[in-house]
Parts: C-alpha cells; structure tokens; sequence
C-alpha cells in the first residue's frame, strides 16, 4: 500500500533534500505550509535516525510536532 509519505518521497526536490540531509548539509524549507513541512520531516525521518530542527516560533514547533504525531505515532 502506498503511503501519502511515499508519494511525497517520490518528489524530486525532496529526494534532492533527503540526499543533503544524509550528506549533512544544511537546509532551509520555505514557501511550505506547517503540515507540508511536517510531512517533509517525516519523510526524512524515515530515512534518517535524527535530524535538529529550528522554527521561528514556539507555536510553529507546536504545531509542526503535532502533524509529526500524528503522521508517524
């Protein structure tokens, strides 16, 4: 069964984001809802055992850890 986090991962500029994250560079996401966001970071998470994320707000980490949780479990 395919997975909404498949179908993200098969984006281009998301490969091209995974593959920084695994290559340690840092990376900035812009122009991306709150969930788009945390449908990214799930994504990666899958692929990496830890990443550090920085939000501009304590209620857009709020909200980004609450799609997480609701994405992942």
């Amino acid at each position: 069964m395919v997975t909404l986090l498949d179908l993200f991962s098969e984006n281009d500029q998301i490969k091209k984001w995974h593959q920084n994250l695994i290559d340690k560079k840092r990376q900035l996401i812009l122009g991306l809802s709150t969930s788009t966001k945390a449908i990214a970071i799930a994504s990666s998470l899958e692929k990496e055992n830890k990443i550090v994320l920085l939000t501009s707000t304590y209620g857009e980490a709020e909200r980004i850890i609450s799609d997480l949780l609701s994405l992942l479990g």
